[in-house]
């Protein structure tokens, strides 16, 4: 679990499912198909592991955009790394 803090209050993410496609800049049936790009899942924890839907409750879209970023940034530095997270 990837530790964050959601409006000053610390918590932890668990990504629940990852999958990363890369760039098909020659088969472009969509803007994912060409750029390629991550799809994650993921629901928040309290600092003992246990769901918090009470303080999924208080994300706002921004909230929830940063939180996306940073789990995938984490994630692109594993497959930069060499590690798989296919």
């Amino acid at each position: 679990m990837l530790e964050a803090r959601v409006c000053g209050i610390p918590c932890l993410i668990n990504v629940t499912y990852q999958s990363y496609e890369p760039p098909r800049p020659h088969i472009w049936d969509s803007d994912l198909d060409y750029y390629g790009g991550w799809d994650v899942e993921w629901s928040l924890h309290d600092t003992r592991g246990r769901p918090a839907p009470w303080l999924e409750r208080k994300l706002s879209q921004r909230d929830r955009d940063r939180l996306t970023d940073e789990i995938v940034n984490q994630l692109q530095s594993t497959l930069d790394l060499g590690v798989g997270c296919r």
